[in-house]
């Protein structure tokens, strides 16, 4: 919109793009250059923007925004966007992702990075973004971190596995920390 971008996430609505279209709109419309006067707005739920490891890992983070609900999203001067948020499910709904999850561990989509019974850590195996989600199934909780290049929608460059994988301990740290 104009100088602005507008990044909008539907997850799993059931409805088809065109039929969202008119909504989306609606909210683009409505987005003004004061959104941008302060950069950064961040619960204390969310680790800063000078945490030493998203400093070294995405550079100087020009804009973030989060929610104690739980929501963290930063973007860096790099072009790369770390993106967190963490979600209560209904017991169905539990199901439902176990159900997923499983199937895409068996089609090779995610890797179990870790188990020990209470939670459940699992890799995306897409070579287009770092992608991981952690579920807690008693408290009937799931966590999702993404991180990619805006431009190009890829991993960023220079960011490795291990760099992914401390950025990982940190959000779930700050993510167990808000919810309990």
């Amino acid at each position: 919109m104009g100088e602005q971008t507008v990044r909008l996430r539907v997850n799993r609505s059931g409805v088809g793009a065109e039929e969202l279209r008119p909504l989306l709109e609606k909210v683009v419309a409505q987005v003004s250059p004061a959104m941008v006067e302060h950069p950064v707005v961040l619960p204390s739920e969310c680790p800063a923007v000078d945490h030493p490891v998203i400093a070294r890992v995405l550079g100087e983070v020009e804009y973030a925004r989060g929610d104690a609900g739980w929501g963290c999203s930063y973007f860096s001067r790099k072009g790369s966007h770390l993106g967190a948020v963490g979600w209560t499910l209904s017991p169905e709904a539990m199901a439902q992702e176990a159900e997923i999850g499983a199937d895409s561990v068996s089609a090779g989509r995610l890797r179990v990075i870790e188990t020990d019974g209470a939670s459940l850590h699992t890799r995306s195996n897409s070579e287009t973004n770092w992608s991981d989600i952690v579920t807690i199934e008693e408290l009937r909780q799931q966590m999702q971190v993404t991180l990619f290049d805006v431009e190009s929608r890829s991993r960023p460059v220079g960011v490795s596995e291990a760099d992914f994988e401390e950025l990982m301990d940190l959000m779930i740290e700050a993510w167990r920390d808000a919810v309990g």
